[in-house]
């Protein structure tokens, strides 16, 4: 590293304009280019054959975010009365003429096929008039057709929904947005006491994350930077110090912005973190180099000497770090969820970045920027971090003191074993929001007054053309539909073979399936008397291959889901022909396959990041033992973070992936820092106590400094609007102080009791030019 830091500082001139044009450069492509998908679908998108099959299911039948409900709730005898099914129509007609809006559908336009007494047929409003003859009437159609119950109606018939479905094109977020914004409107205007209501649907999901999540990166970001400069200045009184290091992270930042724009990555939910990661673990790199550089001001080294050797001495380690940190968000490439690995890789390659960029920035600046002054508030000095440390080196190096640190780390550990045991990887799709959040509110009271809202798609797909009409497979169809109203999570919905059943009884006035596939076809062309209005094309292809069963479900967890999934699954076996294969599928099901994943992506990232890094540590000390016993510190972190999860009954869910990729990658730097000053220490009389005790109470210092500002960098994000941000925060500043502790005690008390000797890392103490 000694001819590396020669070079730099020889020319640093041309390696200043370099960077700054590089980032520049990097700028101008993300001003033009960086783009952001909050959407809720984003989250969930794989490259497995479900995403194949979704799409082929949309261009069937249309998409599950097309459209979305306002539910309006009141008493079942207030509700269907004067007063407010004419509020039922006036939300329905003011939601239908709003612009980008194709239809508005309720109880009170809604048209309804008849069969009258006399054999006739005929389509007309199920509400013609609001005269308590005609209110009674549409009341006793409603909620006995499967037409319109649990879809305009629920089956206590105290809940109304005004089903509004967006124009075709109408696909963008952005786009949305205003015609969303003015339903809300509607909404707070016309629903008073006695009444109750609220918009729910996937778009208005979509709308919340793409309004909170830019909110959120943008405070992120700026906080970031804020409480950088506020504890360089602390630590360092200097600014100087502050622009260097806020120069050095916010390149790295850009960079690889710019980056994720060349490669076609927009900025999505998961990782909008990276802003934060980067700027925060990005900088303890220029902290430790200009720490090591002001002490050896101190220790009275001319400037020039002091920078090129203190820089020289730490860079090595700060690489290390930088390696084994990005190895830790790496390893999340192996994750089968798409985002996941596109932020293990950004925010791996971000690291390296604010690696370089510091690497290059403090000597290259530091040569030219006045020194700090050897007396007064700038100078360096021990302080009270500095006294702390001291303590630390001469507690853990004792007898008493490393007996002290084994059984406190015994017991640490055993307790949180036990909380580890309480673990739950149950998820719900809308728990990264606040329970106060208004998508929150609205699908509570959407759960409590109308059942699930949640999309729940079933294809059957049969052999060959018209082999949905099979008396067979219709019956099945309604057998299966029957289980499925059985399960208080979901609703029955409406499926073709519900179509079929409803074109006989206009026909015949049975309600039954017909006898023959060819009575079935010639009885569902009744439909077609009502014009434009003709349900069946919704429900099944024009070849009659593909039909669908359209439901709904609470947000009932992932395990549920997988586990009503397979029953499903077993029932449809039991139920259909073993020709016809029955299908669920839908963003649901994406969404729940991911979150089912989650577990094995964690475990899957952890064990490869423990294997490279054991793997890097062996190379880095020479010794397969010292590599392996190194980890030992940077386990418990990890095991103490998954106790409180435990005790705090927080699941395993996306966000908490990164907390895992945290523990190893970042939490395993403080122990690479100890180990290389204790090497150099360790050369001066091989005592190792002593070294121990100089490692502690200089580098230890550097330590406390750089965890302290991660922990205080991870707590910005308590201030999050998202639930599933703030924990990750919390279990961010656990994970890091618990670390912290751990190198601090752990290390030395480890080294000392297996009398271990480190090699290869570190430049050699002796070392004055």
């Amino acid at each position: 590293m000694r001819g590396l830091v020669r070079g730099i500082i020889a020319l640093r001139w041309p390696l200043l304009v370099a960077l700054v044009v590089v980032s520049a450069a990097a700028t101008v492509v993300v001003v033009r280019g960086l783009t952001f998908d909050f959407s809720p679908r984003s989250l969930f998108l794989t490259h497995d054959k479900e995403i194949e099959y979704i799409e082929a299911f949309r261009e069937r039948f249309g998409a599950e975010d097309a459209s979305f409900m306002v539910l309006l709730h009141a008493d079942s005898e207030v509700l269907w009365s004067e007063q407010g099914l004419t509020l039922l129509g006036e939300l329905t007609d003011e939601l239908g003429a709003l612009e980008h809006v194709s239809e508005a559908l309720s109880l009170t336009n809604v048209w309804v096929p008849v069969r009258y007494d006399d054999g006739g047929l005929d389509y007309r409003q199920l509400l013609e008039s609001f005269d308590d003859e005609s209110i009674a009437l549409a009341r006793r159609t409603a909620t006995d057709s499967p037409l319109l119950v649990q879809r305009l109606v629920n089956v206590d018939g105290d809940t109304a929904v005004v089903v509004v479905r967006f124009e075709e094109g109408l696909d963008k977020e952005l786009e949305r947005r205003p015609v969303l914004d003015a339903v809300d409107a509607i909404v707070a205007q016309k629903i008073q006491p006695p009444f109750s209501g609220h918009a729910m649907g996937l778009a208005q999901a979509q709308r919340e994350y793409a309004i909170l999540l830019p909110r959120d990166l943008l405070r992120n970001s700026t906080l970031s930077v804020v409480l950088i400069s506020i504890f360089i200045w602390i630590l360092f009184r200097n600014w100087s110090s502050i622009v260097v290091s806020n120069a050095a992270v916010g390149m790295a930042l850009v960079w690889v912005l710019a980056l994720m724009v060349l490669t076609d990555h927009p900025v999505d939910m998961v990782n909008s973190v990276i802003t934060s990661l980067v700027l925060v673990i990005g900088v303890s790199e220029a902290v430790h180099l200009i720490t090591r550089y002001r002490e050896l001001l101190a220790a009275g080294r001319p400037r020039a000497e002091a920078l090129r050797v203190g820089v020289s001495r730490v860079a090595l380690a700060c690489l290390l770090t930088a390696v084994t940190s990005a190895v830790g968000f790496a390893s999340l490439y192996t994750a089968k969820i798409t985002v996941i690995k596109v932020l293990g890789i950004f925010a791996a390659t971000g690291i390296m970045f604010a690696f370089v960029t510091a690497i290059v920035l403090v000597p290259a600046c530091f040569t030219f920027l006045p020194p700090p002054p050897a007396e007064g508030p700038g100078a360096p000095r021990r302080g009270l971090t500095g006294r702390w440390t001291d303590w630390v080196g001469r507690y853990v190096t004792s007898t008493r003191g490393r007996r002290v640190t084994w059984v406190v780390s015994l017991i640490v550990t055993g307790i949180s074993i036990v909380g580890i045991t309480q673990l739950d990887a149950n998820n719900f799709l809308l728990e990264e929001m606040w329970p106060k959040n208004r998508m929150r509110v609205a699908n509570a009271f959407a759960e409590e007054h109308f059942g699930g809202v949640l999309p729940i798609e079933i294809e059957i797909t049969a052999p060959e053309a018209e082999g949905q009409l099979d008396p067979e497979v219709l019956a099945a169809t309604l057998a299966l539909q029957d289980f499925l109203d059985q399960d208080p999570y979901i609703g029955r919905g409406l499926s073709f073979a519900d179509l079929v059943v409803e074109a006989h009884a206009l026909a015949t006035g049975d309600k039954e399936l017909p006898g023959s596939a060819a009575q079935a076809q010639q009885e569902l062309f009744l439909f077609e008397l009502g014009g434009d209005v003709n349900p069946v094309e919704g429900y099944v292809d024009p070849d009659y291959r593909y039909s669908r069963i359209s439901t709904s479900a609470r947000d009932w967890g992932s395990d549920r889901f997988h586990q009503w999934h397979a029953d499903l699954d077993a029932k449809a076996a039991e139920l259909f022909p073993d020709d016809v294969d029955v299908h669920v599928t839908g963003a649901i099901l994406i969404a729940n396959n991911a979150l089912a994943n989650i577990v094995g992506d964690t475990f899957r990232s952890l064990s490869t990041a423990f294997v490279i890094i054991s793997i890097l540590m062996t190379l880095l000390f020479r010794s397969v033992k010292i590599g392996v016993l190194a980890m030992i510190p940077n386990l418990l972190p990890l095991i103490v973070t998954l106790g409180v999860m435990g005790y705090c009954g927080i699941t395993i869910r996306t966000s908490m992936v990164l907390i895992f990729a945290l523990s190893l990658g970042v939490a395993v730097d403080d122990t690479i820092h100890i180990l290389a000053r204790y090497r150099q220490e360790l050369e001066v009389d091989g005592d190792i106590a002593g070294a121990l005790r100089r490692s502690v109470a200089t580098t230890g210092q550097a330590i406390v400094f750089a965890s302290t500002l991660l922990v205080a960098g991870f707590s910005i994000f308590l201030f999050s609007s998202f639930y599933g941000l703030f924990q990750f925060g919390f279990l961010g500043a656990i994970t890091l102080t618990t670390a912290l502790l751990a190198d601090l005690f752990l290390t030395p008390a480890m080294i000392q009791t297996f009398q271990l000797r480190v090699k290869g890392v570190g430049e050699r103490k002796a070392e004055k030019t």
